[in-house]
């Protein structure tokens, strides 16, 4: 993970790493790892990198609109998972979150990108389309994919 100045300069941030989706706050950078099954964290404050393990394939994050929750898909599994973010900025807590929709058969919801609104609404990218859920961790609804819908429609008629 590199910041590039305005002067162009470049400076690496993080090291060694193979990040595959990040999120910035207010306190540092968080980032997936998804080869390694866990969620990164730099501090701005302290030039620090600490992790967290997750339990399957962590991708897609979004923060919580006040910056209290990670959110963190995880591709290999029905559940997303949330963490509290400490005061410092460091994930703790981490559990079981949005119990996402996926088609028959498969094992994973295939998380991509996330983000939250102001209302915290959890807005996650999946095979089914995006699934919106409230912040007890229910989906409430589903934007279909574009075309999903008239391939079922040409299905039934």
């Amino acid at each position: 993970i590199v910041a590039i100045d305005e002067n162009g300069k470049v400076n690496e941030v993080v090291k060694n790493v193979q990040t595959n989706f990040l999120t910035i706050s207010n306190k540092g950078i968080y980032f997936t790892e998804t080869a390694n099954d866990r969620v990164g964290y730099y501090n701005f404050d302290k030039k620090t990198t600490s992790y967290v393990n997750t339990p399957g394939h962590p991708t897609g994050l979004a923060i919580s609109a006040e910056q209290t929750f990670l959110n963190v898909g995880i591709a290999n599994s029905p559940f997303g998972f949330s963490f509290r973010i400490a005061e410092d900025g460091h994930l703790e807590f981490g559990q079981e979150y949005v119990h996402y929709h996926i088609p028959y058969g498969v094992a994973g919801a295939g998380v991509g990108g996330m983000t939250t609104d102001a209302e915290n609404l959890l807005y996650s990218a999946t095979p089914l389309g995006i699934q919106v859920s409230d912040q007890l961790g229910r989906v409430n609804f589903i934007f279909s994919k574009p075309g999903m819908v008239s391939a079922i429609a040409t299905r039934i008629f």
